[in-house]
């Protein structure tokens, strides 16, 4: 069985950096999270959220292609996107949902997160720090698209990462082309305990692009 909800939160004009996931990707992301195990045990339904899901979804939509068949899967997805109204003084605005996840806390927590936040001004970090502190359940799992330099020491960032990454898997420059000529950009797994929780290493590889998708 498997159902969907949508949501709409902070409604407000397209962000200049929303750009569609290409399928592809979609799947391979997907395929990074445990969705058949999870979906095989008889413990009620799982949960699954995308906050950038824009107007297609396709995160959400190869999630819910590949739980077909195999249990019962709720897909939550919401575009957050920076608040319209002119900043006045003194007020917090809600921007690319920076201040959305402190304002507006989880009312139940996910199994999965897939996303792809957008990068301008650090928001890729806050979504993905939010996104595993307090949205995900104990046991979930959060796979994100990131820029690379999400990855370095910079601000500090290094002893969260180590303790909440699980793998790191490079992606082509050009899978944004031609709406990002160029991107560096990498797609993450992290969790509450990371890779450091189970004994293991964090994990490194890279994500083709299937031959029938390369551009010339």
């Amino acid at each position: 069985m498997i159902s969907s909800h949508r949501a709409q939160a902070s409604k407000g004009p397209t962000a200049g950096d929303v750009i569609q996931t290409p399928r592809w990707l979609a799947d391979e992301m997907v395929r990074l999270l445990p969705l058949e195990s999870w979906l095989n045990f008889d413990s009620g339904p799982t949960g699954i959220f995308d906050p950038c899901a824009g107007d297609d979804g396709i995160l959400l939509k190869a999630a819910l292609d590949l739980a077909e068949g195999a249990g019962e899967l709720i897909a939550t997805g919401c575009e957050i996107r920076e608040d319209p109204r002119p900043k006045r003084a003194g007020v917090s605005m809600i921007g690319y949902g920076i201040d959305f996840f402190s304002q507006f806390p989880p009312k139940r927590k996910f199994d999965f997160v897939i996303m792809n936040p957008p990068f301008s001004g650090n928001r890729a970090w806050h979504f993905l720090k939010a996104i595993v502190e307090d949205w995900i359940t104990s046991d979930g799992a959060v796979v994100s698209v990131v820029p690379n330099y999400l990855l370095d020491n910079s601000e500090g960032r290094k002893p969260w990462l180590e303790k909440h990454l699980e793998g790191v898997y490079a992606i082509p420059k050009d899978t944004f082309r031609p709406l990002v000529p160029v991107l560096h950009g990498s797609v993450v797994v992290a969790s509450k305990t990371g890779a450091s929780g189970t004994g293991e290493h964090c994990r490194y590889g890279w994500i083709k692009r299937p031959i029938k998708e390369r551009t010339e």
